[in-house]
């Protein structure tokens, strides 16, 4: 069983880190990032158009 400890690279950061494609480790490292703290609003621009009832 592998553990990890949080902060650890994965397999594809350490292998961008050896290709030196900094800006590709960046955008990597957002979308990790984005996809695990993503925030969306608490309503739809929808609901706001649609009529009172």
């Amino acid at each position: 069983m592998v553990k990890s400890i949080a902060g650890d690279k994965t397999i594809d950061e350490v292998n961008l880190e050896k290709k030196g494609d900094i800006n590709a480790l960046q955008r990597y490292r957002f979308a990790m990032y984005w996809n695990k703290h993503r925030t969306r609003p608490p309503f739809t621009s929808r609901q706001l158009m649609d009529p009172i009832l």
